[in-house]
């Protein structure tokens, strides 16, 4: 299911509130998601958050058991919300 969206630019949601933005490298079987060229945001409005909710991370590794909801493009609807391991085998 995933193949098709290698190298796609995906925001991943997570269960914390944080979000993240890069390009599709891999998954494996637990459903963690490879990320690179990412930015990582966030909801903080806290005085303290010197980087404003917004930092380029480069690579990540999302882990699937706090995957909320995975958009192809932030404007466009979600490829897989509410992710089970199921939703991420190839």
């Amino acid at each position: 299911m995933l193949e098709e969206y290698l190298d796609s630019k995906l925001t991943i949601h997570i269960s914390d509130g944080r979000s993240f933005t890069g390009f599709f490298v891999c998954v494996d079987h637990d459903c963690n998601i490879i990320l690179s060229s990412t930015t990582e945001y966030s909801k903080s409005q806290s005085i303290d958050d010197i980087w404003n909710g917004k930092r380029f991370i480069g690579w990540v590794m999302v882990p699937g058991n706090h995957i909320t909801k995975i958009l192809l493009n932030p404007d466009e609807k979600p490829i897989v919300t509410n992710a089970r391991r199921s939703d991420f085998i190839i």
